[in-house]
């Protein structure tokens, strides 16, 4: 059996065995919930095995730089909704801002993540921020939104339409995920992932602390970045 199948049923089985045993009510429905979002996901995160040739590789390199007109706001519950889109998380409106900020004109940089084993969002972020320390996830959120680096919503969106009109602004359509910040309702910063579903597009978020590795055919979105290497 190829083993990122054999290793999806383990996952599956695992959470389907502590849902059973443990829980019941709210919580089991939350649980329910966390379940099918796991099963909806694209398998593109998962990282081949650690090479002992990655140490010294970058963890991203600059694919395209875009230049990003100014960006409307807009309402979260009418972001990713038109017919570019065919599945949009449900967490999109439950952990987001309810209307996407306004944002001014910006080049957008998009990195190529580079590391064989993958790279954690808490990774991407230090990167983007040109530190090795190991930032608390409290002060990678506000160096990230202090910086300029996050993305919202409408912008991504924007970004999706002028490639799927034939511009190339340098996301993955094979697949693989193209990956942005966002700032969240509680002040801080969580992750919304998009790729494309054969002719449509897919939008997950996820918490910042998230701990999956992601692998080098996946892309980064950084706001007014286009450094060469990070």
């Amino acid at each position: 059996m190829d083993i990122m199948l054999r290793d999806a049923l383990r996952k599956y089985n695992g959470l389907r065995a502590q849902l059973d045993r443990n829980l019941l009510g709210d919580d089991g429905e939350e649980w329910e919930r966390q379940l099918k979002k796991f099963l909806r996901k694209e398998p593109t995160w998962v990282a081949p095995a650690a090479s002992p040739l990655a140490t010294n590789k970058p963890t991203l390199v600059l694919l395209k730089a875009v230049e990003l007109g100014e960006v409307a706001s807009k309402d979260t519950q009418q972001c990713m909704t038109g017919t570019h889109w065919c599945y949009r998380d449900s967490d999109i409106d439950r952990w987001l801002l309810k209307e996407q900020p306004a944002v001014e004109a910006a080049p957008v940089g998009v990195y190529q993540l580079q590391k064989p084993a993958g790279t954690t969002f808490r990774e991407m972020a230090q990167a983007a921020l040109g530190t090795a320390r190991e930032w608390s996830k409290d002060e990678l959120a506000t160096l990230l939104k202090k910086r300029g680096l996050i993305l919202t919503l409408p912008a991504v969106e924007l970004m999706v339409e002028r490639q799927e009109a034939g511009e190339d602004v340098g996301l993955g359509t094979d697949g693989y995920a193209n990956i942005a910040f966002l700032e969240d309702a509680e002040g801080f910063v969580s992750v919304l992932v998009v790729h494309r579903n054969g002719r449509q597009w897919v939008a997950y978020v996820y918490r910042l602390g998230h701990g999956s590795r992601w692998g080098a055919g996946s892309r980064l979105l950084l706001r007014n970045s286009v450094t060469a290497t990070l």
